[in-house]
């Protein structure tokens, strides 16, 4: 049984609680909630260790992280669309939870309908006497990341990421203890708890869904909605865009791997984590790429666009992201490039950045010579005659953010 957002009746329900902190505690692990961010880290242990670093002097913050900087993933756009209110009404639980009266919602200054949002967001707060503030960060990869989002919250001009520890947990917006997660975490909290309102209880075969975005190579672009018992594969089936032979699959996003058709991981649970032996469904983005296209192209803008998105605060991200895309295009054009160069670059600064980007990076890179090891032969010898599709060139330049209003 999976129980998915349109399933959710959408009555209003009270926010308050007689034991605020266990009982939402309590509400995450009975539904095995885990941040939905990309990390998938489990939700409860968040909220007790902002409760165990918090006091009656120091009231921790809110925050909802909706920044979704990859350009390619929209639920958190759709989120912000048509279930604002059960975003909310999560992040007003939490907040309850911990004793909080500071509540931020982030997203990017240039998404869709901003001024719509801080009136959504505005009325919301209003019917439910708690002040919740919108905040609109510049468009980057890296504002997403936690430091980032907390620098945005604090007033920061250009928010970027900042080495830890401290965990935000600890020390985040004003230096107070912070609890930070992505939107799509706040909405299946308040779906749980409607669900156990209005007279549902987990009985240990309930689950709440996944969101995801899927671009299939014909240009078809789909929102998903899907039970984590069920694969990628089984998600691409229903799309009737079945896994084959003629395409491989960028999964997890540009924090994620590419995978051939053949790779079991498609066929694996998306609750099952990439250390398990699952696909590493993460933030839920879901490209599919032509065999019949010159894939090391793409994955040279990849490289490329990613070495731009860095902030350039240490070593790796500064110096070892563009020397790769550099080596990773000569590779490309004919010129020259070592994969194994490559290879050894990407192993001295893997777990090295400030943030996550560099590993990105190699994670993509490392797959990429794995799931192509024919296609690296070819253009090292300058031979290859594939066209060059610019698929990912294309998404980035056309994809349409369009929105209709928001749903409070």
């Amino acid at each position: 049984m999976s129980l998915k957002l349109d399933e959710v009746s959408r009555f209003s329900v009270p926010l308050g609680v007689r034991d605020p902190l266990t009982e939402i505690v309590g509400l995450a692990k009975r539904w095995d909630l885990k941040g939905r961010g990309g990390a998938g880290f489990p939700f409860s242990q968040k909220l007790l260790a902002v409760a165990e670093n918090s006091s009656r002097l120091v009231r921790p913050s809110v925050v909802v992280n909706a920044t979704e900087s990859e350009p390619l993933s929209f639920k958190d756009r759709f989120l912000l669309t048509y279930y604002l209110d059960l975003v909310l009404e999560g992040a007003v639980l939490c907040a309850r939870a911990l004793s909080s009266s500071s509540i931020y919602l982030v997203t990017h200054a240039d998404v869709d309908n901003s001024l719509e949002l801080v009136e959504a967001v505005r009325r919301f707060g209003d019917a439910t006497r708690v002040k919740i503030e919108v905040v609109l960060t510049p468009s980057a990869l890296v504002s997403g990341q936690e430091t980032s989002v907390v620098a945005a919250v604090n007033g920061e001009s250009r928010p970027l990421p900042r080495m830890q520890p401290p965990r935000v947990s600890i020390s985040g917006v004003k230096g107070r203890p912070t609890l930070l997660s992505n939107a799509e975490t706040y909405a299946r909290l308040a779906q749980a708890r409607r669900i156990e309102l209005s007279g549902g209880s987990h009985d240990g075969t309930g689950s709440l869904s996944y969101l995801g975005t899927v671009h299939l190579k014909t240009g078809e672009s789909y929102i998903v909605d899907s039970d984590p018992s069920i694969s990628v594969s089984d998600i691409l089936e229903s799309l009737r865009a079945p896994v084959n032979d003629s395409s491989i699959y960028l999964v997890g996003g540009y924090f994620g791997r590419f995978y051939r058709s053949i790779d079991p991981r498609l066929r694996s649970a998306l609750s099952v984590p990439k250390n398990s032996q699952g696909v590493g469904f993460g933030a839920g983005l879901v490209v599919e790429i032509d065999r019949h296209g010159c894939i090391s192209g793409e994955v040279a803008f990849l490289s490329r666009w990613l070495s731009l998105q860095s902030a350039g605060q240490c070593g790796p991200c500064k110096k070892g992201l563009p020397q790769v895309a550099d080596e990773f295009e000569q590779l490309v054009l004919g010129g020259g490039g070592d994969r194994e160069k490559i290879l050894r670059w990407t192993a001295q600064i893997r777990g090295r950045g400030g943030c996550a980007l560099p590993d990105s990076v190699c994670d993509l890179l490392e797959s990429f010579f794995k799931v192509a090891p024919d296609e690296v032969r070819v253009h090292q010898s300058g031979a290859c005659q594939r066209p060059y599709q610019r698929q990912f060139e294309e998404l980035h330049r056309d994809f349409d953010w369009d929105t209709a209003s928001h749903g409070v």
